[in-house]
């Protein structure tokens, strides 16, 4: 014996889970967003401070007068909001960066 269900009934449910699939990829989309909305800004920073070490290097083998300046902008590229945060995430809770290092050194800090 076949049950017979309303048509209503099946329709009601098949847009139910149709609802519930669209929130669910909804939220899933929402959420890799927000995890990687300052990606492109670190991403921009980095290669800054590639260019800006070819830079420091070119000064100190030419001996040029702008090396402080430009050293000052190294350390305030290094030091910017999004590698600060992206370096809590990555080091190790008390752990040095093994970027810091190098620029300490570079800034005569050590």
């Amino acid at each position: 014996m076949t049950v017979k269900r309303p048509v209503s009934a099946s329709l009601a449910k098949a847009f139910f889970y149709i609802v519930l699939l669209s929130i669910l990829s909804t939220g899933s989309a929402l959420l890799t967003l927000t995890s990687s909305l300052r990606d492109a800004e670190a991403i921009n920073i980095a290669g800054s401070l590639r260019m800006q070490s070819y830079r420091l290097g070119y000064d100190l083998q030419s001996r040029s007068p702008q090396i402080n300046a430009h050293r000052q902008l190294f350390q305030h590229a290094l030091n910017s909001p999004v590698l600060q945060k992206s370096q809590r995430l990555v080091c190790a809770a008390g752990g040095e960066n093994s970027l810091r290092a190098p620029a300490r050194q570079l800034a005569g800090d050590e």
